[in-house]
């Protein structure tokens, strides 16, 4: 989440994006990670923009959590999982692939709606036989699940911010 990157800690979302932020930190931090959330985007507090955990560490946002871990843990914590998360366009390269796939030569006058819910059957069928198949046996560690939990959770916000941009158009 690029929000918890210090160096664009005063970015401005709509209204619709903030909200889905909010829900986002108090769902992980609680109540007093959001404040300390909110601290930090104004840059006040124990977030205060002379300290030196600002000027040290701004080009590096995981040394700057770490730094301010004994400040607020529950944020930083968090902040420093979002950070190991890899970004790529693997969803949307797969999307391509998949509408590839399924309309050809003979199937050139299908719809765009017709294109869309086929799309959405073949994707959504991969990844429930990929999910029967981990149940099956294939046990994963805890924390594994938490980061799978934190990534869906933020591809469905991914996928929501797309979709907005989609309607605006």
């Amino acid at each position: 989440m690029y929000l918890l990157t210090p160096r664009y800690h005063d970015s401005v979302l709509l209204p619709r994006f903030a909200q889905q932020v909010k829900e986002f930190i108090k769902s992980r931090c609680g109540n007093d990670g959001y404040e300390d959330f909110i601290h930090y985007c104004d840059q006040d507090s124990q977030f205060n923009i002379m300290t030196e955990g600002w000027q040290e560490w701004v080009e590096k946002p995981i040394m700057f959590w770490k730094s301010y871990r004994s400040v607020a843990p529950k944020l930083a914590e968090l902040a420093i999982q979002l950070q190991h998360i890899t970004a790529n366009s693997v969803a949307s390269e797969r999307a391509f692939s998949t509408m590839n796939f399924l309309q050809n030569k003979l199937r050139s006058r299908m719809t765009i709606e017709t294109m869309d819910m086929l799309s959405f059957v073949y994707m959504n069928s991969r990844s429930l036989r990929k999910a029967a198949n981990r149940t099956r046996g294939q046990q994963e560690e805890l924390s594994a699940n938490q980061s799978e939990a934190l990534m869906d959770e933020l591809l469905n916000m991914e996928d929501d911010l797309v979709q907005f941009e989609v309607d605006e158009n």
